[in-house]
């Protein structure tokens, strides 16, 4: 997954030293003379670069869970193999290969057009981002954790399928005990397996519609004591011979066990003045766990039968629809536990209410790492400019590409997963380089128009290059996903990325230009020295 990002990153170092190298030796330098000022000035920025990606990815250190954390160790180390390599080996191979390139004409226009139509850029922005704002409720979806899997393994199909035919698909467990006064075991309490069916009768009838296709979703519950039900027995009870019984019953063990018979003087005259009806009945429970097989018992019952389980199921459904129904399940069995002291019911513990912590700590982390993240780069920034206005200014592209992360999720029909739930800091330490390289050449030409257009002349091509070297190279691992690995989630990553990548590279060339052609302008216009960006 990350290997793509990496290829992208290392080239992209590459390019920007490259392409200086090739720019002094144009000048006439030599080519050592031209290695040493790249590296004192393109080279610096370059360090910043994988200096700001390697405190961006560590946001990813917060995260609890661990596969988050690994992709942040492995993106930190991988850029710092990147940043050696590059400052390494790129002169010596530019020297084997004598290394050259281009100077398109049409740069001159487009530094001309991000310098004189800032107005224009800077008002196009504004509406994007207000735009996005405006769709910064698509990050609150749900986590699809089906997007995790290969879309081709059978066993998820078969998963959907299940639940679309069974209404099943997720299972949680709720544990009973009984009260720790009695004497009873709790799975041979009659009274605690009346709550116990109580409990699953009602989870029976909970019932909810699908926010996404307004279809009704059913609960279903089971428990030992719908083997009590499905038992049916016949008796009679009588005095034998010829006469007629004074007791006939015909239906389930269950009904059975409450039947007023065993309130009755007939039953006291039939156990006699050392048996009480109780004890029959107890014993008839017991009798009754007899028949089970010992694999019967150990799903529902532990073995000493002090406590007893009883599964919930519900269809493999949105992440909102199964927080109610987990809320509502919990609600059932606190009612039980609050009002009735004949058992003990635990709150849904199993697949659903784990599902939900699993989404709830991908969305907390997405943005906690979003956030650490950006407040790492800009102090990186600020520090290593030795001022706040560069620094802030620098800061702004890659905000605002996250500020349209939300926008290019709703409108590609993203959705969010553990790989897509990433994208917002790696893009933060990709896509920086961008602005930190043009920003740098700005420093060193100045920051009037004339040095501005200049610096978006020369190193705006680099900055092209190298960001379509690392959309290329993420473009590799859209194109394995189609034909290897069949994740659509890790499609979703991809596609982000590069779209985000884009994003940032025209930010850079145009927006940030743009921004200090606005301090400028505004600095000119109202006299104040504070306004204006200082070498």
């Amino acid at each position: 997954m990350l290997r793509p990002i990496l290829v992208g990153i290392g080239v992209d170092y590459g390019l920007h030293v490259a392409n200086r190298i090739v720019e002094f030796r144009e000048a006439g330098l030599s080519h050592f003379k031209s290695t040493s000022k790249a590296m004192l000035t393109t080279g610096k920025a370059t360090l910043l670069c994988a200096l700001t990606d390697t405190i961006g990815f560590s946001a990813l250190f917060i995260s609890p869970i661990a596969p988050m954390r690994t992709v942040g160790l492995t993106m930190i180390v991988g850029v710092i193999c990147s940043f050696i390599l590059t400052v390494s080996m790129t002169p010596a191979i530019m020297k084997l290969t004598n290394y050259t390139r281009h100077h398109p004409k049409s740069w001159t226009g487009i530094a001309r057009v991000s310098s004189q139509q800032w107005r224009v850029i800077l008002l196009v922005v504004l509406l994007v981002t207000g735009y996005s704002l405006a769709r910064l409720s698509v990050m609150d979806q749900d986590i699809r954790g089906d997007e995790s899997a290969p879309e081709d393994i059978a066993s998820i199909r078969k998963l959907a399928e299940y639940s679309e035919k069974f209404e099943a698909g997720q299972t949680g467990i709720l544990l009973v005990a009984g009260p720790p006064d009695r004497p009873k075991p709790a799975a041979k309490d009659l009274g605690v397996l009346d709550v116990m069916n109580w409990t699953t009768v009602e989870l029976n009838n909970l019932t909810i519609n699908n926010r996404n296709t307004d279809d009704t979703i059913n609960v279903s519950a089971f428990s030992i004591v719908d083997f009590f039900k499905s038992a049916h027995i016949s008796i009679e009870v009588g005095q034998g011979g010829d006469e007629e019984p004074f007791f006939v019953f015909d239906g389930s063990f269950w009904e059975f066990l409450h039947h007023e018979f065993f309130d009755s003087q007939a039953c006291q005259i039939e156990t006699g003045l050392f048996y009480t009806c109780e004890e029959l009945r107890q014993d008839l429970i017991d009798v009754f766990y007899d028949s089970f097989t010992g694999e019967m018992r150990a799903m529902l019952l532990t073995d000493d039968y002090t406590k007893a389980l009883i599964y919930v199921s519900m269809p493999y459904i949105n992440i909102d629809d199964t927080a109610l129904l987990v809320e509502r399940t919990d609600s059932i069995a606190y009612y039980y536990n609050t009002l009735l002291f004949d058992a003990e019911l635990s709150q849904l513990t199993g697949g659903p209410p784990v599902t939900i912590a699993i989404n709830q700590g991908i969305q907390d982390t997405q943005y906690k790492t979003i956030a650490l993240s950006l407040v790492l780069v800009l102090v990186t920034m600020v520090l290593i400019f030795r001022s706040f206005r560069f620094g802030f200014i620098t800061f702004l592209p890659i905000l605002i590409v996250v500020l349209w992360y939300p926008a290019t999720v709703h409108t590609g029909g993203t959705n969010l997963n553990i790989f897509t739930a990433m994208v917002g800091t790696i893009i933060i330490g990709i896509g920086i380089d961008n602005s930190i390289q043009i920003t740098e050449r700005v420093r060193e030409e100045g920051t009037r128009p004339e040095g501005i257009m200049k610096a978006v002349q020369y190193t705006g091509q680099s900055v092209v290059e190298a960001t379509f070297t690392t959309m290329g190279g993420v473009l590799s691992g859209v194109i394995i996903s189609f034909y290897r690995t069949q994740f659509i989630g890790l499609r979703n990553f991809f596609a982000l990325i590069i779209t985000l990548v884009l994003f940032s590279l025209l930010l850079a060339v145009f927006a940030l230009p743009s921004f200090y052609q606005a301090l400028h302008h505004y600095g000119d216009k109202f006299g104040s020295r504070r306004l204006k960006v200082k070498r």
